[in-house]
Formats: C-alpha cells, structure tokens, sequence
C-alpha cells in the first residue's frame, strides 16, 4: 500500500510538470511575444497533418500537427531584434486553395491585438483551406518479381472539386502522357527512385475542368531497384494564382520542380505501393 501511494504522488507530480506550458499563463494568454499560435482544417476533412505555415519576408514557418495546430516563432537572434513592419501569413496544402493572414512585428515581437492576432497571443480564427483537387493513383499488378517480366501500368486520376484547377505534370516530349512519378521506399533505406528521368522530361500546364487520368507503362531493371516495398507518387504540382514563388523555394531549393525536394510539400492524395520481390 506504501508503494502505492507513492507511486500515486510520484505520477501526480510529474503529470503536473508535464503539462506546464512556460509560454503560456495560466489564463491561457501568451507570455512570450516572440510566438504566436493558430489552427487550420481541410474542407474535406483530411488530416492537416504538416500543413504548412509561412511568413513572407520574415524568413519563419511552421508545420501542423495532426490537429492542425502550429506555433509560429520568431528567433531570439540579434538579426530579429528591432525588426519592423506588417507581414503576410500563408497557410498552404498544395491541392487546396491558400489562405493569408496578417501580422505586425515590432522590434522583433509580435504584436499582440493587432491584424489577425488576438490579445491572448491567437490567430484570430481558424482558417478552414478549400480543397482544389482530388489525385489518386494506382498500380497493377501491385506485386513483381524482378526476375518474371517486370512491368507495371500506373494509373492517375485527377478530379477537380473547383470550377477549373490548372496543374504542371511531367510528360514526354513527343505524347502528353504523364509520366513524373517517385517511388519512395516503405521500409528500408533504400534511395528514392525517379520512373522517368527529369532530363528527359518538360513541364506541361494542363486545366482540369472535370476528371483527367492517364495510364503510363513501365519496366524495372532488376540491377537498379532493389526489392521491397515502396510508395509511388505522382508528380502533380498544383498552380494558384497569387501565391509566391518564394514558398515553395522556402520548402525545398527544388521543390518546384520535378525533383526530390517536391516531396516535402504538403499534398493529400491516395498513392500507389508497389512490393518488389
């Protein structure tokens, strides 16, 4: 019963410590004014799981957690400090219409109770992306073995859930097939593998005014993949009309582009796995 009890109070104690937030009051009003905090949603309900959060020209960003909360933070760095002015806040997923908030910065601090920031340190409401496009690929057969005739059919669907929703993709140079996919590896550390080669490739601006889908072939060589499982993903970048160039750069050097870098822009989409034995 000793033992008990004292594991009851020990539980206690740290549960408390745990859950002090020093950024915080107990009110629940900001403490620091270097942060401020928000919240978004997705239209259709999908995980805003690392939505992204942005400052044009403050140089910070945030992601969401799976409850689509995020905390944006200026750094306590003499480059931030007497830092001035009113600054726009982009709230991205790449195939959902973004959203903007504002800011005002004040000698490196946010300024409470001012624009969309609310005197406890909150955006002032959570901002809810509308979703522009659904994109869904598939594979068949799911399951090869490198040594029986290797060959897969990959097929795309984009729909729009907008008026008209215009996207770059990857085609060939000679037929507009859709052809930019990266296979991501499920399990192992294997490398990530390109299906078609951005050399050999352009970009292409097709408007989706209703369901686009393509049906693209492909061949494995057995002495450059290696087994396992792996997730394929389409390269469908969607363009809006507003939105700066210097996001996606913030995200990744290349993420523009028919490259690696695309892969840490948030997108929801239902992807393709492929085991290779």
């Amino acid at each position: 019963m000793k033992y008990l009890i004292l594991i009851t109070i020990l539980s206690c104690f740290l549960f408390q410590r745990c859950t002090d937030n020093p950024l915080f009051g107990d009110d629940g009003k900001a403490t620091d004014k270097h942060i401020v905090t928000g919240s978004l949603s997705l239209s259709d309900g999908s995980s805003p799981l690392d939505a992204y959060v942005w400052v044009k020209d403050l140089g910070i960003s945030a992601r969401c957690n799976g409850q689509g909360n995020f905390t944006l933070q200026i750094p306590k760095t003499q480059e931030y400090e007497g830092l001035n002015g009113s600054y726009t806040v982009y709230f991205y997923v790449g195939n959902y219409q973004y959203q903007t908030a504002s800011v005002v910065v004040s000698n490196g601090l946010f300024e409470y109770g001012q624009h969309n920031i609310t005197n406890d340190g909150h955006f002032d409401k959570n901002y809810i992306l509308k979703k522009l496009l659904n994109i869904e690929t598939a594979v068949v057969p799911n399951l090869i073995y490198l040594d029986q005739n290797p060959r897969i059919t990959l097929i795309s669907s984009l729909v729009n859930t907008d008026s008209f929703v215009s996207i770059i993709i990857q085609t060939d140079k000679r037929e507009p097939i859709m052809y930019g996919y990266i296979m991501r590896p499920v399990d192992s550390n294997a490398p990530l593998i390109y299906l078609y080669q951005p050399s050999e490739t352009k970009s292409s601006g097709i408007k989706i005014d209703s369901l686009h889908s393509w049906e693209t072939f492909y061949f494995f060589n057995p002495d450059l993949v290696p087994p396992g499982q792996y997730e394929i993903i389409p390269y469908v970048q969607v363009q809006q009309t507003g939105l700066p160039t210097e996001l996606l750069l913030s995200i990744g050097a290349n993420a523009d582009k028919y490259d690696f870098d695309y892969l840490d822009i948030p997108y929801t989409r239902k992807t393709a796995f492929l085991t290779i034995m």
